[in-house]
């Protein structure tokens, strides 16, 4: 998945809508159908996220609740460096590393138990 974000399909530069648009642009093709395995990946995230979603922290953040799992799931996928998703999510390191272990604690707490 790295090599999209390294070609030309993804350009560093213009922003339409949210953050993460420009950035991303290309990464995912958008003249597919959804894979009934790719469909069930975001079910699941959106059903974690409804589940952990009342118990992340509510701050004054630009950062929504969805980037917050989203990052934490590339982190863990991925293992990409934090300051590499820093510059992904247009945010400072620090607040990679804090989002990643807040969201980390809040998953553990409510779905370890489950």
């Amino acid at each position: 998945m790295l090599r999209y974000f390294r070609s030309s399909r993804a350009p560093q530069t213009g922003r339409s809508g949210s953050r993460l648009s420009g950035r991303l642009e290309g990464v995912f093709p958008t003249n597919r159908r959804l894979t009934s395995a790719s469909h069930s990946v975001i079910c699941n995230a959106m059903g974690v996220l409804s589940q952990i979603l009342p118990c992340l922290p509510q701050t004054g953040r630009k950062f929504s609740p969805f980037q917050m799992l989203l990052l934490t799931l590339m982190h863990l996928r991925l293992n990409l460096p934090i300051q590499h998703m820093a510059h992904l999510f247009c945010i400072d390191r620090s607040t990679v590393s804090t989002t990643f272990t807040n969201t980390i604690d809040v998953m553990f707490t409510h779905l370890a138990a489950g």
